[in-house]
């Protein structure tokens, strides 16, 4: 079978038992940015949804609602997600820039289409035997939060800001209560710098900037008190291998859960070129086991292995043989934990 994939992404979903004898969530992104299609032939005529059920490994792909919904490529796009995958994740559908329109104004339009608007109603996720990861919350970059707040924060106070808050994740998380299984809270709050004087080295941002570092803690309390059952998560980049900002991460969710913030886990966003190895004992190993022993699940929730290219097309062929190593070795990875 022949599978073309275009600026698309697959990843792995699989349970293990830790040491801490719970389960453990560990997700991986693939991410394949091309120009150009690739084709890449398979051994398998079933579809890798059936193939990862036999082997008890859930498997899924980023979505973009319009092309659901608009049934791209002669609806082969819809076809190819219902055969090859069980979980998705909208790409940027549920984003605050995408919901949050003002104050108590909110779009759900993409939202419902893909779970249902209403506790008993079901949407296209639900219809098609899937489940959802929520990304994400709170992105605390100023690029990405709603240009209506950065418009108005002059005139908002640490009070309403913490208002707007609450009413922004509670209107989002209630709504799909019990459909969304994960959800990333807050994403990408520590800054790149080494030392920017900000506690944990949270990066400047509204939240930030109207709240100090509570806005996580108050972020986590909100999604936890709008969906108890729900598995919240801090996802970050820069994790993946032990280091500064890892140890920040570790001492922020160390803080935050002090204060009162259920954290289920950590997601880790890999990326990385075929350069990279990843051998088991080594740093990548011993940053994941660090979260596991800080009682945190892990998801590799972006992974992108880079691979030079002129004109969308690989540089050196030999690269697109490596970059396939370097998956398998990120599934060794997470089958070690």
């Amino acid at each position: 079978m022949m599978i073309d994939i275009e600026a698309t992404t697959i990843f792995i979903h699989i349970l293990n038992i830790s040491h801490f004898m719970r389960t453990q969530t560990i997700i991986l992104f693939f991410y394949f940015y091309l120009f150009s299609i690739v084709s890449i032939w398979a051994q398998n005529s079933i579809g890798l949804r059936a193939c990862s059920v036999l082997r008890g490994i859930p498997f899924g792909t980023a979505i973009r609602v319009d092309n659901l919904r608009q049934t791209v490529d002669c609806g082969e796009y819809n076809e190819k997600i219902r055969e090859n995958y069980q979980l998705v994740v909208p790409e940027g559908e549920l984003k605050p820039r995408a919901i949050w329109q003002n104050e108590n104004v909110y779009n759900f339009v993409d939202g419902d289409f893909l779970l249902g608007g209403t506790q008993n109603s079901t949407g296209w996720v639900q219809q098609n035997k899937m489940q959802l990861r929520g990304h994400n919350l709170v992105w605390a970059k100023d690029k990405r939060i709603p240009e209506w707040l950065l418009k108005e924060e002059p005139t908002i106070t640490s009070d309403k800001a913490k208002s707007l808050l609450s009413d922004y994740i509670h209107a989002v998380v209630s709504r799909y209560r019990g459909k969304i299984p994960w959800w990333d809270v807050v994403n990408e709050a520590i800054d790149d710098s080494y030392n920017n004087s900000h506690p944990f080295n949270l990066r400047d941002s509204f939240w930030f900037r109207k709240l100090g570092p509570d806005f996580m803690k108050y972020a986590f309390i909100f999604a936890h008190e709008a969906d108890p059952n729900a598995q919240l998560y801090y996802n970050e980049y820069g994790i993946e291998s032990i280091g500064l900002k890892t140890n920040r991460t570790i001492e922020l969710i160390r803080w935050l859960r002090s204060e009162g913030a259920i954290i289920h886990g950590v997601g880790l966003q890999w990326h990385i070129g075929v350069s990279t190895t990843i051998t088991p004992g080594d740093d990548h190993y011993q940053s994941a086991q660090q979260f596991i022993d800080n009682k945190l699940d892990i998801m590799v929730t972006e992974l992108d292995v880079a691979i030079p290219t002129n004109g969308g097309y690989p540089i050196n062929p030999q690269d697109l043989i490596t970059q396939g190593l370097v998956y398998r070795s990120m599934l060794d990875y997470v089958l070690h934990f």
